[in-house]
């Protein structure tokens, strides 16, 4: 005779797809008409821009561009910024992507480059790295009982925080600033150079709800007009938007970026008017206490279990942590002033680039990369000062150490009552407890119940070795 089972079930999300890639992009521009020949490449930065995500069954389709801005000089030691623009297209191919699945994507440049082909013609190249996870609704089920109204069952239970993922929800956000310059007006009304990234201060789960709060962080590089010096300042766009999250949540993980942004300088007085559209992504974890069936049995007759494996995953974030990143720059700056030092976001580190002016009034630029073990999710103005071989680099950041798991639970999923056991006659038995023994194994064994057990031994805790055992039917 098959038991009826009480079980309980909560709706989840299940990570279905999982796709990480890198791909190549690059693209040549002409130098606008209105700019002389350029002699000479020197910085190249840009923002990764996604509007565009499509999901069929067996592929994800992405699309975006890369808005770079390319330094230059010319024969006259003249400065000039040069936009390109790079399209990307990327397809990530899974058989287990579906249309309706939801997705949550974290995309960055990996590496951005610039060349220059002639005075008219410069090449951007970009390595994009992105990381697809799609998720689709499923449910978690747990057994809580077993109805034993026709036979007498003796169920072991274990309580258990069961973590699981509750949802994905994402808001486009625009986020706009009026940003005083602290050095005066930009030459020619015009920035050289900027480089933005979102950074999120605020996050928190209750409610049903996950608030953000955060500011866009742009990195600007500019000549003034007075002193003719070059400038590199910060300006900071703040952003906050509210997520309603349909299920519960204790915590989230956060992907954001751009869609679209705009920095321009004003002409009336030394600022920028920054305009960014940003796509905010929340992966929610839940967890539920619960107390489940882990072992039956019966005194009167056999009793068949068989289980099922339940997975359920849980993401912890560890504490944020303040580290120094350090790298060498292999070059002699002993006659030569440091005019900027440019740094951006790329990968899995800090790129840095310093521009050097010799006293020929020649510029040049030398750059290097310092890697991170892990996410990085701000960093400060690089610092410089003369190594051993050549320039000290050192670029304090702020990293956070993440990690995904997957666990697993034996779940109940079906109960059997079959043949009738001989029955013992009421009494008692004086059994020796084994080593790895406790009173349920010691019941289960010996056609008697903890609750029996313990009545019998009143002055005896489980520590002891010998117990008397009642026989119950």
């Amino acid at each position: 005779m098959e038991l009826q089972l009480e079980q309980q079930q909560i709706p989840c999300l299940t990570p279905c797809a999982q796709r990480s890639m890198e791909e190549r992009f690059s693209t040549d521009a002409v130098v606008p008409d209105s700019l002389p020949d350029a002699a000479q490449l020197l910085l190249a930065e840009g923002d990764l821009c996604l509007w565009r995500l499509d999901l069929s069954d067996g592929s994800a389709e992405l699309e975006g561009e890369i808005d770079a801005r390319v330094c230059c000089v010319d024969d006259n030691g003249a400065w000039m910024s040069i936009p390109v623009r790079v399209p990307v297209q990327l397809r990530l191919r899974a058989e287990s992507i579906e249309t309706g699945q939801r997705p949550f994507l974290q995309c960055r440049i990996k590496k951005l480059s610039g060349q220059l082909l002639n005075s008219r013609k410069v090449r951007v190249q970009a390595m994009v790295q992105c990381s697809l996870v799609t998720y689709g609704s499923s449910e978690l089920t747990v057994t809580t009982g077993i109805s034993d109204k026709e036979a007498g069952i003796y169920q072991r239970k274990t309580k258990l925080v069961l973590p699981y993922f509750s949802a994905v929800e994402e808001q486009v956000v625009t986020a706009e600033e009026t940003v005083p310059l602290q050095c005066g007006m930009p030459s020619d009304g015009r920035l050289l150079s900027f480089s933005s990234v979102p950074i999120a201060d605020v996050c928190e789960c209750a409610d049903q709800r996950v608030a953000v709060k955060g500011r866009i962080r742009t990195i600007l590089f500019y000549q003034n007009t007075a002193e003719k010096e070059f400038i590199t300042e910060i300006a900071e766009t703040p952003f906050s938007c509210v997520l309603d999250v349909n299920g519960d949540v204790s915590k989230c993980k956060l992907s954001m970026h751009l869609t679209s942004g705009e920095v321009r300088c004003r002409n009336d007085e030394p600022a920028v008017e920054t305009v960014y559209h940003l796509l905010i992504q929340a992966v929610c974890f839940a967890q539920r206490e619960i107390e489940y069936v882990t072992d039956a049995y019966s005194n009167t007759a056999e009793l068949s279990l068989n289980w099922k494996e339940q997975s359920f995953s849980d993401f912890i974030t560890e504490e944020a942590e303040q580290i120094l990143l350090e790298g060498e720059i292999p070059c002699d700056i002993t006659e030569k002033d440091v005019i900027a030092v440019r740094s951006s976001s790329q990968g899995d580190g800090v790129a840095v680039t310093m521009l050097l002016l010799d006293p020929q009034q020649s510029v040049s630029a030398e750059s290097c990369f310092l890697k991170s073990d892990h996410t990085i999710v701000q960093f400060e103005e690089p610092s410089v000062q003369p190594g051993k071989q050549g320039v000290l680099i050192r670029v304090p950041a702020l990293i956070m150490k993440e990690m995904e798991r997957t666990g697993s639970m034996k779940v109940l999923s079906s109960a059997v009552l079959s043949d009738k056991k001989q029955v013992p006659l009421s009494g008692v038995t004086l059994v020796r407890r084994g080593e790895d023994t406790d009173l349920w194994e010691l019941a289960k064994m010996n056609q008697s119940s903890v609750e029996a057990i313990r009545s019998a031994n009143p002055d005896r805790d489980e520590q002891y070795k010998w117990f008397v055992i009642p026989h119950v039917s």
